[in-house]
């Protein structure tokens, strides 16, 4: 497989995995991001990177890693969404149980707001 589709093929995972990634960990995050930086892909890359993803499926995410996806993950919605939603998603951010109710109202609201994008994506534990 030529480097050039290797490329491809990380985008298209990338694109899946990405808020995924930062659920779990920053610093994977970061690293995968480097990986990627100039868009030159190699075998070695792509081995690195599925390792990083495999590392990463025994991890749960955390209260801020958690916040910090839902925030990315808000800034598709917020222009439309409701004042409720909008104050709803707020007191989310403030929750004990944000790692178990976030993922449920984005859900609700990707559902109402559709976005193609977001939906190609898994986000908490999908």
């Amino acid at each position: 497989m030529s480097n050039q589709q290797l490329l491809q093929l990380f985008q298209q995972s990338w694109a899946k995995n990405k808020y995924w990634v930062m659920g779990r960990s920053q610093q994977a995050y970061n690293q995968i991001r480097l990986l990627a930086k100039h868009n030159q892909w190699t075998e070695e890359k792509q081995r690195t990177y599925e390792a990083i993803l495999a590392s990463l499926a025994t991890v749960p995410p955390t209260k801020k890693t958690t916040r910090v996806v839902a925030e990315h993950i808000w800034g598709y919605f917020k222009k439309e969404a409701t004042i409720q939603e909008k104050v709803e998603f707020q007191r989310l951010l403030a929750d004990e149980d944000i790692i178990t109710k976030m993922p449920s109202l984005l859900k609700q609201l990707q559902k109402k707001y559709p976005h193609a994008y977001l939906a190609q994506m898994r986000w908490f534990d999908e």
